[in-house]
């Protein structure tokens, strides 16, 4: 049983019923220690999970795409707008009179 949660958990407690002649701001419902002690299994057995892998999330395969080529491609463009801009304002091509 690899990669599964060691026993069935139900991590969300049920919702408690409210009467007509009940109020729901009475007294507030707390989890109890053994639904709570179920939550905390969990929570390590999904973080042990994640330690055998290493971490995972920061480098991808594609990263590359999103990090070098899109920023480098938008500065390109914008150096050579910027340098055309500059050429015809020295030059004064492109004027309308």
């Amino acid at each position: 049983m690899k990669g599964r949660l060691p026993h069935s958990i139900d991590l969300v407690p049920t919702a408690r019923v409210v009467m007509a002649g009940e109020s729901s701001l009475a007294r507030p419902d707390f989890i109890d220690s053994s639904h709570l002690q179920k939550m905390r299994d969990a929570q390590k057995w999904y973080q042990q999970q994640q330690a055998q892998k290493g971490f995972v999330h920061l480098i991808g395969k594609n990263d590359r795409i999103t990090n070098i080529v899109v920023p480098g491609a938008l500065s390109a463009v914008a150096g050579y707008f910027l340098i055309n801009g500059l050429y015809h304002l020295y030059t004064g091509t492109g004027r309308s009179e």
